[in-house]
């Protein structure tokens, strides 16, 4: 903080508009350096670069020669931005690196995700090649580095492949808030370790819901999970499924909320023991109404995004999820959840997290 050439850079970075963000940042920088030269030595490494370009730009312009296998068993280009969640990458051994990484990117179109990420792996076991995601770590706590996907995941993260429905559970606010004209927005799934937030995206109008995890004891971020993925895991594993992640499709007014057909207080009824702030549902609905008549579009937008947790709550209740295998483990979906949020499973790429 006290050397004038790294705060002269910062300061352009962050413009005058956020530098009384710079302090609590270089906070999280230090803590992303700590945790990460206790893991490794920097001397052999270079951050990666091939053709002039560093690994995401050569990855996003190379992704539609990598493919996805769809449901169905079609092929369908990757998507860089929900394959990989990596923040920079760093290197040793570069050219034997890059002979890899051209090999395994194949023109032809016969490259597939799980082919590349094998080789991602390799390189990361073998300490070559290192992904970094790194997630803003909260004052006074200390960043931790975990790898993510450079096993099986019931290898990295046995803990919760074994949460039963027991350890698992849920909040709901919908206490005042800004002295009484809004409502808390929380709304949690409780994983011991880690929080899911269930929150509306963040902007000036409605939004649509988002889901992700917080890792707690670092206060850093696990990362959100990719909606489409949430909403067709949503579609294969539920019974009934009635929820839109599509905030047009709930109200915007008062009128809107009394014509809409959905029957909010029998979600709210059977959600009522995860319910913190309303005592029932008619004063549920009176500070719903409240906030629509305000024509506050802040308050307007949390009073939608409050129906539409109810909603998703609703749908995902215990007994809405399908069995599997012929085994009656609702924990399953939950702990799915938490995995696309964390980019845990073979349709990531293996990578380092700091948080």
């Amino acid at each position: 903080m006290n050397d004038k050439v790294t705060m002269d850079g910062l300061k352009k970075i962050f413009t005058k508009a956020y530098e009384d963000s710079i302090r609590d940042w270089v906070y999280t920088y230090f803590q992303h350096q700590k945790a990460f030269f206790n893991k490794f030595s920097l001397s052999d490494y270079k951050e990666f670069e091939h053709g002039g370009q560093d690994f995401m730009t050569f990855i996003k312009e190379h992704c539609e020669n990598v493919q996805k296998k769809t449901p169905s068993g079609k092929l369908k280009p990757a998507k860089y931005e929900t394959w990989n969640p990596t923040d920079i990458w760093v290197a040793k051994n570069m050219t034997q690196v890059k002979q890899s990484i051209d090999k395994a990117i194949e023109v032809d179109g016969l490259a597939t995700l799980v082919e590349f990420n094998a080789v991602l792996r390799k390189l990361m076991e073998q300490k070559k090649l290192i992904g970094l995601s790194l997630k803003k770590i909260e004052p006074k706590a200390s960043a931790n580095f975990a790898y993510v996907n450079k096993e099986k995941r019931e290898v990295e993260f046995s803990d919760i492949e074994e949460l039963k429905m027991s350890d698992i559970d849920f909040e709901i606010k919908t206490g005042e808030q800004e002295n009484g004209l809004s409502m808390n927005q929380g709304a949690y799934a409780l994983y011991g370790k880690y929080t899911m937030t269930v929150i509306r995206t963040p902007t000036a109008g409605f939004s649509n819901l988002k889901f992700e995890s917080i890792v707690k004891g670092s206060g850093g971020r696990g990362g959100a999970a990719p909606v489409d993925m949430v909403d067709k895991m949503m579609q294969s594993r539920l019974i009934t499924k009635t929820f839109t992640n599509k905030h047009q499709d709930y109200p915007e007014s008062v009128d809107d909320f009394k014509s809409d057909r959905r029957d909010y207080k029998k979600m709210y009824d059977s959600l009522d023991h995860y319910i913190d702030g309303t005592r029932n549902y008619e004063e549920f609905k009176d500070n719903i109404t409240k906030m629509y008549r305000s024509k506050n579009q802040k308050y307007m937008a949390v009073a939608q995004s409050k129906l539409m947790q109810l909603n998703f709550f609703y749908d995902t209740r215990n007994q809405n999820i399908k069995t599997l295998k012929g085994k009656r483990n609702p924990a399953e979906f939950w702990t799915d959840l938490l995995f696309l949020s964390l980019k845990v499973g073979s349709a990531f790429a293996p990578h380092g997290k700091l948080s």
